[in-house]
């Protein structure tokens, strides 16, 4: 059996056992970087996948060197297409995504899909995973689907889920987000939506590992009786 740890950046991630984690397969997303720059200075720890289908503009400016941090180090990554060349420029956000990062043997490119702008619970947003992956919901929904077709079990850290309107302090650093409007309601729906979906679409058990939050979609299980097994 092989297992995989799925990652979310709320704030219980900064408390993961990241030394025991070492050698696990582990798939993180967006700004996880953070982790290691801000939160626990000397991580050694890494992700072993890597993926970005999400793109804030608020964050234009900083999202190149971010993303490069992972990229570079010549993991998997997995990646939302407009970021390799940026916008075409009649699109109406040209100015906020001009250019990519071009092309990088370790990215996978993906496409977002139809409902990829559809929020819960618009009835024409996605209703279960398809091929070749549904981006609807962001990032963990797509995710988890890629994580289901590598591994026979998938463990979520960080999956709170609770979110209030202080963004501040919606994930494991105060400077994860730059984007201070609030989108609680929304983003709980949403996230609510892509795990009730995941949970009858995955063909492969997921269990939550995550400590405390309002997740309970899942089986709950201790991370650390996991990794001690």
């Amino acid at each position: 059996m092989t297992r995989v740890f799925v990652m979310g950046n709320g704030p219980s991630l900064k408390d993961a056992p990241f030394n025991l984690l070492e050698n696990e397969a582990c798939l993180a997303m967006n700004r996880i970087n953070f982790m290691w720059n801000e939160v626990i200075p000397g991580l050694k720890w890494r992700p072993t996948h890597y993926l970005k289908i999400d793109h804030n503009f608020y964050t234009h400016t900083t999202w190149k060197d971010e993303v490069m941090e992972v990229v570079s180090t010549g993991i998997p990554c997995y990646m939302w297409d407009g970021f390799k060349d940026g916008l075409p420029e009649k699109h109406p956000n040209h100015d906020t995504l001009p250019d990519g990062i071009g092309d990088h043997p370790n990215i996978t490119w993906l496409p977002r899909c139809e409902h990829h702008y559809y929020m819960a619970p618009n009835p024409m947003g996605s209703q279960g995973w398809h091929e070749p992956v549904c981006t609807g919901y962001g990032g963990m929904s797509t995710m988890l689907q890629i994580a289901a077709r590598m591994f026979d079990e998938i463990y979520l850290l960080g999956c709170d889920l609770n979110y209030g309107s202080d963004y501040k302090k919606n994930h494991f650093t105060d400077k994860y987000c730059d984007d201070m409007r609030d989108r609680s309601e929304m983003d709980n729906l949403n996230m609510m939506k892509l795990h009730e979906m995941a949970k009858e679409c995955s063909p492969v058990p997921i269990y939550n590992a995550t400590p405390g939050g309002s997740l309970e979609v899942y089986p709950r299980v201790n991370i650390m009786d996991v990794l001690n097994e």
